[in-house]
């Protein structure tokens, strides 16, 4: 039977973050944001569905932020604001923080364009293929191919993308030990301009100790121009029960040191 189904969530943070570059260096800090998702499953089985943040509700209009997707035995296929190939399977480090503090624990891979794209990706047992094509408002489309395997307790996904005259290849690889998740990544450019990536190579541990959920990350990075900068991370997260979480984190992003202590809600 179709059956059809929509629904809502929210979340929300608040606390403190500190940063060394800023004028003022200590700030509060807080957001609350709602989002938006549907779903149905036609007569013949196939599904789809759709999700967006009441904040880009305007762009959702345009397809240029959420996203709509259809799936059945064909694999999945998504249109709108979408991440490319190479992302999803090579994926990115443990973040830390209750504001992810930059999020300098993500590689610089191919973003999916800046305008409304579509990505397909099939899974047959321990094995996925993927692929995506991102428009752009100016500029040459952004194409991606990738493939993820995963065998417990390794998983790995690799894969390339053409933006113009800039092509990017890129691994993940992941293993989990002993309730300990380990996470390698490597990001090659070739074409890049003077300020964009030319290399990244990082490597993440998480786990939980006692009550505690810890984290830790490296992160290195040069530009075409040859420029180097280095990222290390450390963070923390307890549940507090009924979807409140306390964490925290401290970051070297390249000399500039930062912080963060807060909660996290999940309504």
């Amino acid at each position: 039977m179709a059956a059809a189904e929509v629904k809502f969530s929210a979340n929300g943070r608040m606390g403190v973050t500190y940063d060394d570059s800023a004028a003022e260096k200590t700030q509060m800090n807080s957001r609350f944001r709602v989002a938006f998702s549907g779903s149905l499953t036609t007569d013949s089985g196939i599904s789809a569905g759709g999700s967006i943040r009441a904040d880009n509700a305007g762009n959702g209009a345009s397809g240029t932020a959420g996203s709509v997707n259809i799936s059945g035995a064909f694999g999945k296929i998504t249109m709108g604001d979408i991440s490319s190939a190479l992302d999803d399977a090579a994926g990115n480090l443990a973040g830390v923080g209750y504001t992810g503090l930059g999020d300098h624990s993500d590689f610089s891979w191919s973003g999916g364009g800046d305008d409304e794209g579509v990505s397909w990706s099939y899974t047959a047992g321990d094995l996925g293929v993927h692929a995506s094509l991102g428009q752009r408002v100016a500029g040459a489309d952004e194409g991606s191919v990738a493939v993820t395997y995963a065998m417990a307790p390794f998983s790995i996904g690799l894969g390339v993308s053409q933006d113009g005259g800039v092509s990017q290849s890129g691994i993940g690889i992941g293993a989990e030990f002993a309730g300990a998740n380990i996470k390698v990544g490597y990001l090659s450019a070739d074409n890049a301009a003077a300020s964009a990536v030319k290399s990244e190579v990082g490597a993440s541990i998480s786990g939980t100790v006692g009550v505690l959920k810890v984290a830790a990350y490296f992160r290195s990075s040069e530009t075409g121009a040859g420029v180097s900068s280095e990222y290390v991370g450390l963070g923390f997260s307890q549940s507090l029960g009924g979807g409140a979480t306390l964490a925290g984190g401290v970051v070297d992003a390249n000399g500039v040191s930062k912080a963060d202590l807060g909660l996290n809600f999940s309504f």
